[in-house]
């Protein structure tokens, strides 16, 4: 904290930390800009292939260039081997907390949001399926849903981290291993589960699992 990342970034505060990295609320020194950075754990920045897979969320999310993806703007390494991506701050909630807090006053989401919502991920999928990019891990804590021009349920489709990019040639080097699951079980397509090779079809999947979820 307090500290500078690759000589632009000033770290405020920790947002958040996950399975391999954490995320700061960061300002960019020149723009004035805030951010969310994230950063690899160092423990994985060692690691060529996990280095190589976190890299590949950025690059993923920064080619779709779709309003309901969130927007990737730098990535890179640090001289002291800090692996790190920088994306829009959102201000907002999953979509997970909102089912939690219709669930807690005993009610479900309305289906007039629930289809905006549902409509906002399928324009977001579309778009990344027609890069040859595929999420593989479509849940609600990957909806993140914000207040944008007065419409409070603006999605957000978030963490491109186990995206497979369809068309790598088969003789390049593959990310997942043989016999390493990545993914949610709950919205996870059997084909997925299984280790076998996906498609476009696994998300169409994963999005009817998050569908039931919401709905029901």
């Amino acid at each position: 904290l307090g500290q500078t990342l690759a000589g632009r970034y000033q770290i405020v505060r920790k947002l958040g930390e996950g399975g391999m990295g954490a995320v700061y609320l960061a300002t960019h020194n020149l723009l004035e800009k805030q951010v969310a950075l994230k950063v690899l754990h160092n423990e994985f920045a060692r690691k060529p292939d996990l280095v190589e897979r976190f890299m590949q969320e950025a690059k993923a999310a920064s080619r779709i260039r779709h309003e309901n993806v969130i927007d990737i703007s730098d990535f890179g390494t640090t001289p002291d081997g800090l692996v790190f991506f920088a994306m829009e701050l959102l201000d907002g909630h999953d979509l997970h907390e909102e089912v939690a807090r219709a669930r807690i006053a005993g009610q479900l989401l309305p289906w007039t949001r629930s289809k905006r919502i549902f409509l906002q991920i399928c324009s977001a999928l579309s778009a990344a399926h027609r890069h040859g990019i595929i999420h593989r891990d479509l849940k609600p804590e990957n909806v993140y849903l914000v207040d944008f021009l007065g419409d409070a349920d603006f999605v957000k489709l978030l963490d491109f981290g186990i995206a497979k990019l369809t068309e790598v040639n088969e003789g390049d080097r593959k990310l997942t291993k043989t016999g390493m699951l990545f993914g949610t079980p709950e919205y996870m397509s059997p084909e997925q589960a299984r280790g076998e090779p996906v498609d476009a079809r696994a998300d169409v999947y994963g999005l009817g699992a998050l569908c039931y979820h919401v709905l029901a």
